[in-house]
Formats: C-alpha cells, structure tokens, sequence
C-alpha cells in the first residue's frame, strides 16, 4: 500500500513506532526495528515541505497500525488530547 507522507507525519510515525517498539513479542519488536530503520532513511532523504510516497508492505501496514492504535489508546488514558488528534490523523491516512 503507497501511503503519501509528509516529513511531520513521517516523523510521527517513527516516533510512535518508537515508544511501540518492545511492547510486543521478539518477531513483532523486529519488524518494528527493521520498519524504522527504513522510515528513519526515508526521512534522512525527504526534501523540507514536500510529500512522500512511501510503499508499505501488508505486514507493515499490520504492524503500523496495531502500534498506532495501541499507542493512541495509551495517550487517550493520559488524557493528552492534542497527541490523540495527531495520531488520529495518521490512522485515518493509513487505513
């Protein structure tokens, strides 16, 4: 799946796939790994202001959105609003 990015939304998914990354069993926290180091790359190499189209494969976009999910629903039990809305911005892109 092509997922059209800016540097701001690039920036947070990685974040959030980052505060994901070893909340989930050894082959999952891999694929999170390897899906940031790639993400990271992609943004090392983004232009400022611009759009990216990012292709994902079936089982990153899995792992991409259980991690948002899980880390938007730690957020709403925080109570911190404005991280749900951002969050909820990038699902609504990926899905």
């Amino acid at each position: 799946m092509d997922v059209k990015l800016d540097g701001y939304y690039l920036g947070v998914m990685i974040n959030g796939l980052y505060k994901q990354r070893n909340c989930y069993d050894e082959e999952t926290n891999n694929s999170i790994d390897n899906l940031l180091l790639r993400l990271v790359n992609e943004n090392d190499t983004m232009k400022t202001s611009r759009k990216k189209k990012i292709c994902f494969q079936p089982d990153e976009m899995s792992v991409i959105r259980k991690s948002l999910f899980d880390w938007r629903n730690r957020e709403v039990q925080a109570e911190n609003d404005v991280a749900v809305e951002v969050i909820g911005e990038l699902l609504t892109m990926v899905l």
